[in-house]
């Protein structure tokens, strides 16, 4: 008879070796956290044009991040949500937030509140916020999955 200890300990430490394997499979290319960043971009920026180019931008925007996730899925076999619990979600939310603070900006400009011309830094910096939020969140995510249960 295996004392259940011993199956507990066995099992915990398969586990502890998975999540390793997976801290060790989550690497994004750099053409990855760029494609992201600019679908990031193309949302701030879409946010300051007539109606129709808006939502055709912001659709090219939704179809490349659709086509980042498969494409992700396919390389790694697994993704992984942003909001899982952990340090990963509060990247994730502060990522959002700034992106959404970046519409808002580039929004105010359509409607002639502030210049025209800040949706262009606003969607620069969401490019690079999307680049490099990027490698943030993997770093926190290995570093949550190197964690000892």
């Amino acid at each position: 008879m295996n004392d259940p200890r011993f199956e507990a300990a066995q099992q915990l430490e398969a586990l502890e070796h998975t999540r390793q394997q997976m801290a060790g499979h989550m690497k994004q290319a750099w053409w990855e956290r760029a494609g992201i960043g600019l679908c990031m971009g193309a949302i701030v920026m879409a946010m300051n044009l007539p109606i129709f180019w808006m939502y055709l931008l912001e659709s090219v925007a939704a179809a490349g991040g659709a086509f980042l996730y498969v494409m992700g899925r396919r390389k790694r076999g697994f993704f992984v949500s942003g909001y899982r619990e952990g340090s990963t979600r509060r990247v994730a939310v502060a990522i959002v937030l700034m992106v959404y603070a970046l519409m808002a900006v580039s929004a105010l400009a359509r409607f002639h509140i502030v210049p025209g011309w800040v949706t262009y830094p606003a969607a620069l910096m969401a490019v690079a916020m999307g680049f490099y939020g990027c490698g943030v969140w993997q770093r926190a995510y290995v570093a949550d999955m190197k964690r000892t249960l």
